[in-house]
Formats: C-alpha cells, sequence, structure tokens
C-alpha cells in the first residue's frame, strides 16, 4: 500500500514539474489553465501540493516520525501564509481576495517538503523525481539554447508564452534573456558535482553541465547566479577530494583560477558592472536596488509585524514598485522577503537557511562533508543569491522546496551512519 503511495505522489510531483517548467512553453495551454500556471502565479501548483500534504499529515503522519522538525515547521509556515492573507485583507480594502491568493500562494510550495520525505522514507528512493527534474532542465536548455539562437539570426521568437501577452521579448546587451526556472542555476553546480565524485552517467552529466554554463552564462545573464554558481562549483572542488593529494590538488587549482580572474580583469569587471552601472543595465544596475533596498527597509520599520503584506501591484502600484515604479520586491533578495511579510520573514526565509546552515556544519564535523559536499555547496548558494534574489519567488519556490527536503535527507542519513 504504502508502495503504491509512494508511486503515486511521485507521479504527481513529476506534474508538478512540468507545470513549473509550463511545459517549455512548447504547447499552447488553455487560457483557464495558463492563468492558474504562470511565471508569477503558482496556484495550480499548490492545490496539488495541498492535497498530498493534507493526506499525509492526517493519515500517514506516523509514517514520517523522524522528521519532526518539518512537520512543525510546515504547520508554522500554514499558520503565518494564512495569517499574513487575513492581514493584507484588512490592510488593503481596494484588493479583493483573488489579488490576494495568487500573491500568497507560492508561500504554500515549501510543503512539498513532506510527501517528498514521505516517497523517501517509505520507499528510500527519490530516481523518479530526480531523472524528472534532470530532464526537465536538460530540456529547458535545449529549448533556450534554440530560441536564443532564433532571435539573435533571424529575429524569430516561438516562447510567445514566455514573454506575456504583449509578447516584448526581453533583452541585455542585444540579445535575448531567458530565466533557468526551479533548477537551471543550482543544475550546474549539481552535475559538476556528479561529474567529479564519478557517477558512471558521466557523458550525461557533462552535456548537462556545458548546456547549463552556456545558459545562465550567455542566455539568462543573472550576475548574482554567475557568482553563487561558480563559487558552489568551487565549495564542491574543495570538499570532494579523497586524500591529502588530492585536497592539495584542489586547492592548487582553486587558487590558480581566482588568480587567474584576478589577472585577467575578469573581476574587476563584474565588479565594475555591479557598483558603477551604466546606461544598459540602468533599470536593473546596483544603483537602482540600493536605493530598492532602502525604499522597502522603510516600508519595513512601518510595519516590522506584517511589512506590506501580500499586496496587489495592480491596486497600489506606486506602494509596491515605488515612487518612480523601478523597484521590485525580487530583485533584492531577502529584503524584499522581509518588506512584504515583516518579522514572519524568519519563518518564510530564515528557519530554513538556517537548517541548511547547520546541516551542513553537521556533515563537516562528522567527517561527510565530500559525500555531502553538494549539500554545502548547496547552502553556500542560497545564501549568495538571497542577497538580490530570494529562493522564494515564483521561479524558484518547487527548487527551494526540493533543497530543502534534500537537506532533511542528508541530515537522516548522517544520524543514521553516526549511529552505527
Amino acid at each position: 500500500m504504502k508502495i503504491r503511495v509512494c508511486k503515486l505522489y511521485s507521479f504527481i510531483i513529476c506534474l508538478i514539474l512540468l507545470l513549473d517548467f509550463n511545459l517549455w512553453y512548447l504547447f499552447k495551454l488553455p487560457t483557464w489553465l495558463f492563468t492558474m500556471n504562470s511565471k508569477s502565479n503558482k496556484f495550480l501548483i499548490v492545490i496539488l501540493i495541498l492535497l498530498m500534504y493534507i493526506d499525509v499529515l492526517f493519515t500517514k503522519q506516523a509514517s514520517i516520525r523522524a522528521y519532526r522538525y518539518q512537520i512543525r515547521y510546515s504547520m508554522i509556515l500554514v499558520l503565518t501564509v494564512v495569517f499574513l492573507s487575513v492581514s493584507t485583507a484588512f490592510m488593503y480594502k481596494a484588493q479583493g481576495i483573488n489579488s490576494t491568493i495568487r500573491i500568497a500562494n507560492v508561500y504554500f510550495v515549501p510543503l512539498l517538503v513532506i510527501p517528498i520525505l514521505y516517497i523517501y522514507e517509505n520507499d528510500r528512493k527519490l530516481d523518479s523525481l530526480v531523472r524528472m527534474a534532470e530532464f526537465a532542465t536538460f530540456l529547458w536548455y535545449i529549448v533556450a539554447i534554440v530560441q536564443y539562437n532564433a532571435y539573435n539570426f533571424s529575429g524569430t521568437v516561438f516562447l510567445h508564452d514566455f514573454f506575456g501577452s504583449e509578447g516584448e521579448v526581453v533583452l541585455r546587451n542585444n540579445t535575448i534573456r531567458l530565466t533557468m526556472f526551479a533548477f537551471g542555476n543550482t543544475a550546474v553546480i549539481y552535475n559538476f558535482y556528479k561529474l567529479i565524485c564519478g557517477d558512471r552517467r558521466r557523458i550525461w552529466y557533462a552535456s548537462n553541465l556545458i548546456l547549463g554554463i552556456i545558459c545562465v552564462a550567455l542566455i539568462q545573464k543573472t550576475r548574482m547566479f554567475y557568482l553563487a554558481d561558480t563559487i558552489g562549483v568551487m565549495v564542491v572542488l574543495f570538499f570532494s577530494g579523497k586524500a591529502k593529494n588530492a585536497r592539495l590538488r584542489n586547492i592548487t587549482i582553486l587558487v590558480v583560477a581566482i588568480f587567474y580572474l584576478f589577472a585577467s580583469g575578469m573581476i574587476e569587471q563584474f565588479l565594475s558592472s555591479i557598483f558603477v552601472g551604466n546606461d544598459v543595465y540602468k533599470l536593473n544596475s546596483t544603483e537602482v536596488r540600493v536605493d530598492a533596498i532602502g525604499y522597502y527597509i522603510a516600508r519595513f520599520l512601518q510595519n516590522p509585524l506584517t511589512g506590506m503584506g501580500f499586496v496587489s501591484e495592480s491596486k497600489y502600484p506606486t506602494l509596491v514598485h515605488g515612487p518612480l515604479m523601478d523597484f521590485y520586491f525580487s530583485d533584492v533578495g531577502f529584503v524584499g522577503v522581509l518588506a512584504q511579510t515583516g518579522i514572519f520573514s524568519i519563518v518564510i526565509y530564515v528557519m530554513p537557511l538556517i537548517r541548511m546552515i547547520n546541516v551542513s556544519k553537521l556533515a563537516i564535523k562528522s567527517g561527510c562533508a565530500e559525500r555531502y559536499c553538494f549539500q554545502i555547496a548547496l547552502t553556500v548558494y542560497f545564501l549568495i543569491t538571497s542577497i538580490s534574489i530570494a529562493a522564494t519567488v515564483p521561479g524558484c519556490a518547487v527548487g527551494f522546496a526540493f533543497a530543502i527536503a534534500y537537506t532533511e535527507i542528508v541530515k537522516r542519513q548522517i544520524h543514521e551512519m553516526m549511529s552505527f
């Protein structure tokens, strides 16, 4: 019976992955379905997650007793999001309940952790989910590269739904720009980890790694993801040595690589693009983000308990985006979460990160750093990206839920090894 439930949950989660990638925007979805499953609205995904979560919590909780922390955390998260939603309804009378639900639903996505842990605890493997995530990311890499070249060579756009109803493409440096969704960025670190640790499917991971680097560097073109992926790969390289000589080799490679980056001027150019800014990057430059940070911190200080709440940009545009309409919650990382959810951002964002840090420290102290170097790299990745891109935004939320679940599984495995 448990195995059948695990298969059902695995099927639903694979469906969630397909929906999160929106079927790679290759198929025209019905309007009602696209409305409930867009880049900014994860309502359909959340409904599927809630069905599994409620089923586990009320009928199968005994099967995941080992994950009491996550059970308690998930309940606190539900109460937090519900409270913030109700508070929003009182704060913004002109905003309908539908708008509040559309904005708030993404914060329920971490509840996906519970059914994932149920599958692992009862089946002891997550092969189908991992394979699906790998395949979905690989296919998006291919689609993104084809669209990138099609636009650059002939001006052709076939991902119309990706760019919204107006169909205006997003450009940077006169070339098309596409996001990498839930796993596209962390997959660079993951594929490098699987490759360097000697997985049997080396050709598969090497291909994914090359495609991932191309997409992150040339097509997505987000500087913070460059930095997070680069440091994540360095963390994997540092902790992957199987002997003192291997560790020495890895340290040497890191030192040479860092020296080259500085000597070639790449670091200087990178920092200059961040701190100086120019006309091309004006709307997304750090100058604007610094102003946005000041604005959102001021909004938080006006109401530290709940922040601005789940306020709708369509009803209160200048409140959400500032007087010049160029500030975005998603551009200022954790500060955006803090401004939107107040001190409840501790539950929504800080607690999962602290859990990742503690489990990574446990891996190092227990002598399991080599085996779980991806966990350590993943923690570093989320800490770095929190500066400007929060993991709770709709495009990253499913990947964040998988990372939280992976952290719990790593903790469980380490404790099991230490008990022998």
